[in-house]
């Protein structure tokens, strides 16, 4: 495999971080201190306790908005605020259209592996904004790892640095996450 894995726990963590993520400037919080005990508000919409300051939540959070170790301790500065920003990952359900109306993860873009077979413009507009850009990831899934194997495998060789394979598929996922992340009859996904 010449491919990255993500666990579905892990994809389920961090589409709930996506979710529940609001702007720094909204909530008050500053760059991260240099004093490594200091404490942290607590996570917006959560009952937890202040983290300190390299928690697990912290380090997960910085992932997702594309801050590494040492950017986290620049300053900050304003971006503009649009009304639904972006989400730093795109989810794509290689399966057939047909298969993808079934039954899919919500949020997903469908985009059958029967694309990858053009010679040219085999990316969409879409996965162009995404496609090896700091802080963002593209997801591919399908029903048990058959098609999103190959298509992982294919546009990795096509260049995509920032890929990586949902791990079990759509029936793991379900199975481990039955309820809230599934849009359609888990009945219809055949055996």
């Amino acid at each position: 495999e010449i491919f990255k894995r993500m666990k579905c726990s892990t994809f389920v963590q961090l589409v709930l971080q996506v979710e529940n993520y609001i702007p720094e400037e909204e909530i008050g919080l500053s760059p991260i201190p240099d004093d490594e005990d200091e404490m942290l508000p607590p996570t917006p919409n959560s009952n937890q306790p202040p983290a300190t300051d390299r928690s697990c939540d912290s380090r997960f959070s910085e992932v997702i908005r594309g801050v590494g170790e040492l950017d986290a301790r620049k300053p900050q500065v304003p971006e503009t605020v649009s009304e639904k920003p972006e989400k730093p990952y795109l989810l794509l359900d290689v399966r057939t259209e047909d298969a993808y109306n079934l039954c899919h993860i919500i949020g997903a873009v469908n985009y059958p592996s029967a694309m990858l077979s053009r010679a040219q413009n085999y990316f969409t507009k879409e996965m162009l904004n995404y496609i090896n850009k700091d802080g963002k990831i593209i997801i591919v899934y399908d029903e048990d790892e058959k098609i999103a194997h190959m298509c992982s495998t294919t546009m990795i060789e096509r260049g995509v640095d920032n890929l990586f394979m949902l791990s079990g598929g759509l029936k793991v996922l379900s199975a481990k996450f039955p309820k809230g992340i599934i849009r359609g009859p888990l009945q219809s996904l055949p055996c």
